[in-house]
């Protein structure tokens, strides 16, 4: 069962702040992650990796990674950013 996508208004504004070539990877990966959450032989492409209960991350662009929630009725994209701001994300507790 497909989900819809969800994305926050600040992934836009990060988006078009990025270079048109690592945008578009960044689209794609957005695309492909709502085509292909929940089907793992196919996700694999983004590296959706499990980070909690229902919070996951996936590889937008080699430097990039998103953080979403798997909710009951959307994947909500939530952050978008390096490895080194995710894991500040991550412990800033909003995702406890």
């Amino acid at each position: 069962m497909k989900k819809p996508l969800v994305v926050k208004p600040s992934i836009f504004v990060c988006l078009a702040a990025l270079p048109t070539s690592v945008r578009e990877e960044c689209w794609d990966a957005l695309l492909q992650l709502a085509e292909t959450f929940g089907r793992p032989h196919v996700q694999s492409g983004i590296g959706i990796r499990k980070l909690g209960r229902c919070l996951f991350e996936c590889r937008g662009h080699r430097d990039l990674r998103f953080l979403f929630l798997d909710l009951e009725d959307a994947l909500e994209v939530r952050f978008l950013g390096s490895h080194d701001e995710v894991q500040r994300e991550l412990r800033s507790g909003k995702y406890d």
